[in-house]
């Protein structure tokens, strides 16, 4: 059995909603050319966007049960392909927390992963530097 796998490789929008969008064009267009598994780059969710205020940064983070995430869930099982989507997550503490989940055909989503956002990290350290300059 061959396994194709589809390299999504684009840029992101503006925003979750034009990302999602973009997103579920890319899959279909993947499926139709046969591809099993659509693998997105790395924080899709939102580009790598990282505004300078911490409630803007908050703002990007997305549950794991978001509308985002549940699309791709509820687009994998339609094409009967695996999903690797990227986001980024509010985690406990406030640290931001970067995903990687394959959701397969049955809308199950399994975290490959995950690892702590340096921005959110560091946030307190900068401010500690600002703070004695």
């Amino acid at each position: 059995m061959k396994l194709r796998i589809a390299f999504i490789q684009l840029l992101p929008g503006n925003n979750l909603e034009t990302n999602l969008e973009t997103g579920k064009k890319a899959c279909i267009e993947a499926k139709e050319k046969g591809a099993d598994i659509a693998l997105f780059p790395e924080m899709w969710s939102d580009g790598y966007y990282l505004p300078q205020d911490e409630a803007g940064l908050n703002k990007l983070a997305i549950p794991k049960d978001s509308e985002f995430i549940n699309e791709f869930r509820k687009l994998a099982a339609e094409l009967q392909m695996a999903i690797g989507i990227t986001y980024l997550e509010k985690m406990i503490r406030d640290r931001l927390i970067r995903w990687f989940s394959l959701i397969d055909m049955a809308k199950r989503s399994c975290t490959i992963r995950s690892c702590i956002h340096v921005r959110s990290m560091m946030r307190k350290y900068y401010q500690r530097v600002m703070v004695f300059m």
